[in-house]
Formats: structure tokens, sequence, C-alpha cells
């Protein structure tokens, strides 16, 4: 039977595609990071509010453009890269910005207020990936670190400031903060809700696939037998001889038909027959090639076309063929038979019609059956058409 088309691999895209995605919200931290670190450090050591000097901040945006040189490297070395993937490198940014951010706002000593401010600017890059509970656990983590820092920094380097002032800076950030976390809380359930949707259409979009292909398959083949039926064979057919017709050349038409088949119902019954058929079938599919089309034409009647075959080298298939199927043991239940066919052959070109050329087949295998049964006929062949050893 004619091999059928290999399937799309569509998970390579979709793949790729969040792979780009992944890569382009990274780089985009760059700018989060870039804002704050590079110009509101910059202000706070023209205005005198720390004594760090402004290339200890622009090494610390560059340790940071390393890693995410670093993160995109990594995005890249992935073979498949799927939402899944996403969440790993979401949290070593959050732990890396976390660490980072403190380590900033301490450096920044009398401006390390307004640093906590942009330090939610930085934040809200994260709030769209995450939840209402992330975005908690992160106004903690926030908070204790911020708190943490202050303390050190005033108590133990000695550093302008008092615990009163931060601790009023942290309830000014707080609300802020909370409203940012609903907010991205809320995009963040939106977007797992068009995931949700789009990964449902995706599932039914395959179920309907696969039942379209189901309800296309049951429509061109045989129940029984699993080879094209008749209605398909005659699709098969008209598109050959329009092909033949344009371009010019011949093909092969053969109708086979089992020999007695009628007396192995009548004696051994019909789930009997249904089985040698299958078997018969089976044998079919193995003897012909891939671009050939084998058909359960009716009964215990069958028809092979063969594109691009010459009459003589259908001939010789085909005696090959039968004699595999003599030769074929079939057991059911308690007996064991040996069945026997016979074939017609008739050249199909464009010159000739798709009617004659079955006529002139069903002719050849009438003529076989008339021989002797187990012979393959066909009026153009020269070659002898005896009976199969």
């Amino acid at each position: 039977m004619s091999m059928s088309e290999p399937t799309a691999r569509p998970e390579l895209k979709d793949s790729s595609k969040l792979r780009n995605i992944a890569k382009r919200n990274t780089q985009s931290t760059l700018l989060a990071y870039a804002v704050p670190v590079l110009m509101y450090s910059g202000f706070v050591v023209l205005a005198g509010y720390t004594a760090t000097p402004y290339s200890v901040f622009v090494l610390i945006y560059a340790i940071t453009a390393a890693y995410i040189v670093v993160s995109m490297w990594v995005i890249g070395r992935m073979r498949s890269f799927t939402y899944e993937s996403g969440g790993p490198l979401l949290f070593s940014q959050l732990i890396y910005w976390l660490v980072s951010s403190h380590i900033w706002m301490f450096l920044l000593e009398e401006g390390r207020t307004f640093g906590l401010a942009f330090a939610l600017f930085m934040l809200v890059y994260t709030f769209a990936y995450g939840t209402w509970i992330v975005a908690v656990i992160l106004n903690a983590l926030i908070v204790v670190g911020y708190l943490s820092v202050s303390y050190i920094a005033i108590h133990h380097y000695h550093q302008s400031g008092s615990m009163v002032r931060e601790l009023l800076a942290i309830a000014a950030y707080l609300p802020v903060s909370i409203m940012v976390g609903r907010v991205g809380s809320k995009l963040a359930m939106r977007k797992r809700n068009m995931k949700r949707l789009l990964t449902k259409q995706e599932q039914t979009q395959k179920q309907l696939e696969e039942t379209l292909k189901k309800l296309a398959k049951a429509a061109s083949t045989d129940e029984l037998t699993g080879l094209l039926n008749r209605r398909e064979m005659n699709s098969q057919l008209t598109y050959e001889h329009q092909k033949l017709m344009r371009h010019k050349g011949r093909a092969s038409i053969i109708i086979l038909d089992l020999d007695h088949f009628k007396q192995i119902n009548d004696t051994y019954g019909h789930g009997c027959g249904d089985h040698v058929l299958q078997t018969v079938a089976n044998t079919l599919k193995d003897g012909f090639r891939s671009l050939d089309f084998v058909a359960r034409w009716g009964g215990e009647e069958f028809l092979v076309l063969m594109p691009d075959t010459p009459i003589s080298e259908a001939h010789q298939v085909a005696q090959r063929v039968l004699k595999s199927i003599s030769l074929t043991l079939i057991a059911y239940e308690h007996h064991a038979m040996h069945v026997t066919s016979s074939a017609g052959i008739a050249e199909l070109n464009g010159e000739t019609d798709v009617k004659d050329a079955l006529h002139q087949a069903d002719e050849c295998l009438y003529q076989a059956k008339e021989a002797g049964r187990n012979r393959v006929f066909c009026a153009t062949c020269n070659e002898q058409q005896g009976k199969l050893s």
C-alpha cells in the first residue's frame, strides 16, 4: 500500500518560540537593573549621600550583565524549552536580584531609603510572573533584608540614619509594593488562564485532527482487511489515469481472486473465511511495493494498481505473490489449510479508459480460472502462463 506522509513535529516550533521569549525577558532585566543601579547610584554619588565610588556601582552592573550573559547561554544550550523550563530560570533571577539589591542599598548609605523605591521598580518585572503568594513572600524577604541591611549599616558601620526612619520607609513601601503585587498577581492569573485556554485549544485541535484522520481512514479503507476499499481505489485509478493522460506512461492493474473461497465459508464458517481474507491481505501488503495501491475490490477479490510499471514486470510480481499466497499455512482454530488464487493483468495508459482496462483484467482473470486456477493471465504477456509450481 502507499506510504503515509511523515508526521510534523510542532513541539520543535513551540520550543523555539518559548526559547526566544525567555531570551527577550532575560535581556529586559538589563534595563530593569540599569535604571536604578546606574542612574540613581550616579545621583547619590553626585549628591554626596555616599562615599562609595561610582565605579563600584558600575562593577555591580557589570556583574549583573555577566550573569545575564550566562543565563542567555544556558537558555541557548537547552535542547528543548517548555513553560516549565522558565521556573528555575526565574527563581535564579529572583535570588540574584534579592542578593544584589540588598548589597546595592547597603552601599547607597544615606541614599538607601529612596533606593528601596527603585528596588520596587526592579521587582515589578518579577511580579508579572508570580502569584499573590509569591508577591507576599518577596515583600517579606525585601522587608527583612532591608531592615537587616539598615541595622548593620547604622549600628555596625556607623552610617547616618535611624531605624525609625527606615521603618517609616518600609511603611510607605509596603502599600505601594502590595498594590503592584496585586496587579502583578492578576496579570499572572490572566496569563495562566490564557495558557490553560491555549493548551486546551491545542488539545482539542489535536483530537479533532486525529478524529478527522480516523474518519478519513475509515472512509478509505476496508474494515476487515485494512486495505483500501473500492471507493478509494476508484479515486486512485482516476487520478493515475489523469496523470498518464498528461505525462504519458503506463501502469498495470492486477485483479486477484481466491480460488474455491465459497467452499471455505461453507465448510469452516464465515469466521474462517474472514481470517483467510485477513491473512491474504497481509501477504499482499508484504508482496507489493510501498508505492503500489492494494484494495479489497469485493468479496474475495482484490485489485492492485502498480504505477509506472510495465505489464511484463507486473506479471512477474503477480506470479511471486500468488506463489507466496499458496505457500502460506493458514491456521484457524483446529484447522490448517492452504489457499490459492488466480489473477488477471491489464495495462492502463493515457489512451485506455479505466473501465476498459478493468474489463480486460477481469477477462484475463476469467481465463486464468478456466485454465485451472492458481495462475496469472495477461493478454499482452510473452511469458508462458502456466500453473504456478
